[in-house]
């Protein structure tokens, strides 16, 4: 069991001992503690810090996720009244997001599983246990198909979201690089189970605006023939869901590359996003994960999404290494033909090559001539040796 940080446990400990009960104050003796907690959450609510923008030659800047996100907590210095009552908020409330990637494709700073549990630990022992009202879960497919490490993150003690999103971005499915067809392996459906408390499971399913048909069937496939379940064996199904459609576009420059095979402007990506949403039905929500039936995950089959038949992008030229539009004084925003143009057209080495090889075929030819040249001379000495000596 890993041990709480210490100032999550700090900020604990001083929540649960005693406050004046602030009788004086027309907050808490007027107000209700519904109407207060209202003024905390909007107080209390998280936004992304414009001052410390991501890299826009990033996979992992988007909408709402243009820079990480903070809580200003000046209020919960205020009073200590007002701090046990909200100290949490700023955690519960804020989005949690996890990256289930390689590390070149999330932001330098993450939540990992175990810092969050060290958080949990510290929330369960102040005796509150609150609803995380969204959590988001990006993933590349090479580790969210067999669901063993977002499994890790669903077992967590004292865990309980409401909403979970998980998103597949456009760099996250299958050879991508190379255009493949859309495909994702359901292990991962039958695998894993989710904390009673969850009301709505949302996957995203993000590609290209130029994939869109394939986007909108693989989504229609999960919507048809997938289910998701609870720890207490509730079923999550899409049925009757209409795809929530999203699109945004952004940098086409990722990985010290510019992917002008994509292109839909200089430097510009056009993306497609379609969500689908399974609820719980007919279920009572608990908080209580104890609560679990005798199903055994892998005891179900869901198939595979798989966009089939769907003609891929034949292009020599996918993408333009940065260093070669610098090495050719070009803005990193040029005109997608001018930066395709630096891999089509021969480089001044190439030219060089080629005159060197055309001077030696040159030389060659010379050197040919001149051999013809000496045979006819052997040819004509010849000749004369027989003229001399049929004469003699």
């Amino acid at each position: 069991m890993a041990n709480p940080d210490s100032n999550t446990l700090k900020a604990a400990d001083f929540a649960s001992d005693s406050a004046h009960e602030q009788s004086q104050s027309s907050l808490f003796s007027v107000l209700p503690g519904e109407i207060r907690n209202h003024i905390w959450n909007y107080a209390l609510a998280d936004y992304q810090d414009e001052t410390q923008l991501y890299d826009d030659a990033t996979c992992y800047k988007r909408p709402d996720y243009l820079a990480p996100r903070k809580t200003d907590t000046v209020l919960l210095r205020t009073c200590k009244r007002i701090y046990q009552e909200a100290w949490f908020l700023p955690w519960t409330n804020a989005e949690q997001t996890f990256y289930l990637t390689s590390d070149d494709r999330r932001p330098p700073k993450t939540t990992t599983a175990r810092r969050m549990q060290q958080t949990l630990f510290a929330i369960a022992k102040t005796q509150t246990m609150p609803v995380i009202q969204h959590v988001r879960v990006f993933a590349q497919l090479y580790i969210l198909e067999n669901g063993a490490r977002l499994q890790e993150i669903l077992n967590l003690k004292f865990f309980y979201p409401k909403v979970i999103t998980i998103t597949i971005r456009h760099t996250d499915w299958w050879f991508w690089e190379s255009d493949d067809n859309l495909r994702l392996d359901a292990t991962w459906v039958d695998f894993c189970r989710f904390p009673n408390s969850l009301t709505e499971l949302r996957v995203a399913f993000e590609s290209l605006e130029r994939k869109k048909d394939q986007i909108d069937d693989v989504a229609r496939q999960a919507a048809q023939n997938w289910i998701f379940r609870r720890r207490d064996d509730t079923e999550l199904s899409a049925e009757s869901c209409q795809p929530e459609i999203m699109k945004w576009s952004g940098n086409a420059t990722w990985g010290h590359r510019r992917w002008v095979r994509d292109e839909t402007g200089p430097n510009k990506l056009d993306y497609y996003v379609s969500t689908i949403t399974w609820r719980a039905a007919n279920s009572k929500v608990t908080d209580n994960d104890e609560s679990t039936s005798s199903y055994v995950a892998g005891s179900r089959k869901f198939p595979n999404l798989s966009a089939i038949g769907y003609p891929q992008l034949a292009d020599d030229i996918t993408n333009v290494p940065i260093s070669v539009i610098l090495n050719a004084d070009l803005p990193l925003d040029a005109p997608t033909e001018d930066v395709r143009r630096l891999l089509e057209q021969p480089s001044d080495a190439e030219d060089e090559d080629s005159d060197d090889a055309e001077e030696e075929d040159n030389d060659s030819g010379d050197d040919e001539n001149n051999s013809e040249d000496d045979d006819d001379d052997e040819f004509m000495d010849f000749e004369s040796d027989v003229e001399q000596t049929e004469y003699r």
